[in-house]
């Protein structure tokens, strides 16, 4: 049994919600469906197409990327980039909610038994249009967390360059 009253205890120190206003913050997660996810069990495949938000609420995830790693584009091996838990109050799916594609980045499968939040681009835009200020703390923390992780990322692209270039001399 799912006890929303943690869930929502829990959800607080999530930093898409800094500088929410409580009533706003109840609001939003009034809208948030929750369910169990069992171990090892997929729940983004990476070039579906999903548009949800996804907050990990327990548990852990194992976050991976297909990597081509010959001339024939068909013959991919997954790399494991990432596993994280609830402790780092992690949302996924971000990407998803901007753009027409809507296809996920990555593979997300479980290591065990998670609970998980979702929120649809459609409901999420309808809180945002319906309470602009909000949608702006909303949009604004999620734009200060891509910024976080492209930083992040052009960090390691950095690092990797680097190997690449010496390995390269030798």
């Amino acid at each position: 049994m799912i006890n929303k009253n943690q869930i929502i205890k829990k959800l607080k120190n999530y930093e898409i919600f800094n500088t929410v206003a409580k009533n706003d913050f109840k609001n939003f997660v009034d809208q948030i469906k929750f369910k169990k996810i069992d171990k090892n069990t997929t729940i983004i495949e990476e070039n579906s197409y999903s548009d949800s938000l996804i907050f990990l609420i327990d548990g852990q995830i194992s976050i991976s990327r297909r990597m081509t790693l010959s001339k024939n584009h068909n013959a991919h091996q997954e790399k494991e980039i990432l596993n994280t838990d609830a402790g780092s109050n992690p949302i996924f799916g971000e990407i998803g909610l901007f753009g027409n594609s809507h296809k996920r980045t990555a593979t997300i499968r479980t290591i065990n038994e998670c609970i998980i939040g979702t929120i649809t681009k459609d409901v999420f835009f309808d809180i945002c249009e319906k309470n602009n200020t909000l949608g702006y703390k909303l949009l604004r923390n999620i734009s200060i967390i891509l910024s976080k992780r492209i930083t992040d990322t052009n960090t390691n692209v950095m690092k990797l360059t680097t190997a690449l270039c010496l390995i390269i001399k030798k």
